[in-house]
């Protein structure tokens, strides 16, 4: 994922701590699958982002036989930016490739036709969120939902960042994080 942005142009660094001037030079924080409680400092950051109009992403992974997600700590936080957002363990997609229902949310979806997911979790979209990502009939594995000036992505499928990165447009879908309105 880090190569796919740094490709692209995008400016990203990956690690377990914010640099001092995060705020000032990235537009959006990914929170890649912590299965611990979130450090309250990133969650002021975070917080912090979306406040002044960035972009937070939160990305869990299933609870089916043994939870691979904290979606405890991403719900928390989701509630406290005010979102409707949650994620979940449950339901999802099943442990097949699974080609999900793609929601026109520009830039996020630009040039996005085609989101693969694998075994996952899924995103209650609650009153105001849209699913970005879902599956024909079924659960949304991917949502979106705009805070002030900022948004917030919840992903409830972290191999859609990993090995199913070059499936359908994934990569492409992670490039456009670096993009803004």
């Amino acid at each position: 994922m880090l190569d796919t942005l740094l490709d692209a142009g995008v400016e990203a660094e990956l690690g377990d701590a914010l640099p001092a001037d995060f705020e000032a030079r990235f537009g959006t924080l990914v929170y890649l699958n912590p299965l611990d409680t979130f450090d309250p400092s990133v969650d002021a950051a975070a917080t912090a982002l979306v406040d002044n109009g960035g972009r937070l992403v939160l990305v869990m992974e299933h609870c089916k036989n043994g939870c691979w997600g904290n979606a405890e700590g991403h719900n928390t936080l989701l509630g406290s930016l005010g979102s409707s957002l949650r994620l979940f363990g449950d339901g999802g997609a099943p442990l097949s490739n699974t080609s999900l229902v793609v929601t026109s949310t520009p830039p996020l979806t630009d040039g996005v036709g085609e989101l693969v997911v694998y075994y996952s979790g899924h995103v209650d979209t609650g009153v105001s969120g849209v699913a970005i990502g879902q599956i024909e009939g079924g659960d949304a594995v991917i949502g979106y939902e705009a805070l002030g000036w900022g948004e917030v992505v919840a992903i409830a499928d972290s191999s859609i960042l990993g090995y199913r990165l070059d499936a359908g447009d994934n990569a492409q879908f992670v490039r456009n994080w670096g993009l803004h309105d």
